[in-house]
């Protein structure tokens, strides 16, 4: 064998060679689809999208809905993080996120999204200077999303009320430490078209800090929102300061009968 590989160690090499290659222009070709679908989702729809295990999330870059919104493998929305109807107050002075100054970065290597909202400068009333940041991550048997409040000045009192979205859920039941919705593959004009489903999706959303209260909404049709109240105090100037952490779990997805 030693012999062998003597005899033949240069072919051994190119041979070794060859398929290292292979490797890496493989991951740089995923690489480049990878970016050129990012930069198509980014220009042409308005949106970044993360997909890993049973989960896809769409974040909508122009608009304050859909930050983000979760969808199972038939792409049916499951449950939207809405920044028009989430709303922060920093001692007495409150804004929607919709209503801050945004950055967004993203890490698709860890399938992790990072959204930086400052107090806007151009809003008449004297503001609180912060930033609030977004943290999105998709695993295999999930997603957490992250809010950390990062003061620039002392803040003595924050309260945070984040709105989910469903147009609409079949049903929402609140516990302690979570929530579990289902919701179906109707979309709202067809919900309030009383159309049958076919699929029926249930969803737990894990509430990782403790929220002060949970307030369900609901019109003529149905369930269309519940909103989380959490609150900090006394966070430390400079540094991110954990206000809310939520983790997304879809636990099934059950095909409908008549």
């Amino acid at each position: 064998m030693k012999k062998w590989l003597r005899q033949h160690l240069d072919k051994v090499i190119i041979i070794v060679g060859i398929i290292a290659l292979g490797v890496l222009t493989s991951k740089v070709i995923q690489n480049l689809n990878d970016n050129l679908a990012a930069v198509r989702d980014a220009q042409f729809l308005n949106k970044v999208v993360i997909r890993k295990g049973d989960l896809t999330s769409w974040f909508s870059l122009k608009s304050g809905m859909n930050k983000p919104v979760f969808l199972n493998d038939f792409e049916d929305a499951l449950v939207e993080f809405s920044a028009w109807s989430s709303h922060i107050n920093a001692d007495g002075t409150s804004l929607n996120l919709w209503e801050h100054d945004t950055n967004l970065r993203l890490d698709r290597e860890n399938s992790s999204l990072f959204y930086s909202m400052v107090s806007a400068k151009m809003q008449a009333l004297p503001l609180k200077a912060y930033t609030v940041e977004e943290v999105v991550t998709l695993k295999e048997d999930g997603a957490t999303v992250e809010y950390y409040f990062i003061p620039n000045e002392m803040i003595s009192d924050v309260t945070f009320i984040l709105g989910h979205y469903g147009w609409y859920f079949s049903e929402v039941k609140l516990g302690r430490e979570e929530i579990t919705v289902q919701h179906s593959d109707l979309n709202k004009t067809q919900w309030e078209n009383n159309e049958k489903p076919e699929r029926m999706s249930t969803i737990k959303i894990k509430l990782l800090t403790k929220p002060k209260k949970k307030v369900v909404n609901r019109n003529v049709y149905g369930i269309y929102n519940f909103d989380v109240t959490y609150t900090l105090k006394n966070p430390k100037i400079f540094e991110r300061n954990l206000l809310a952490k939520e983790e997304v779990i879809l636990e099934k997805i059950e095909k409908l009968s008549y």
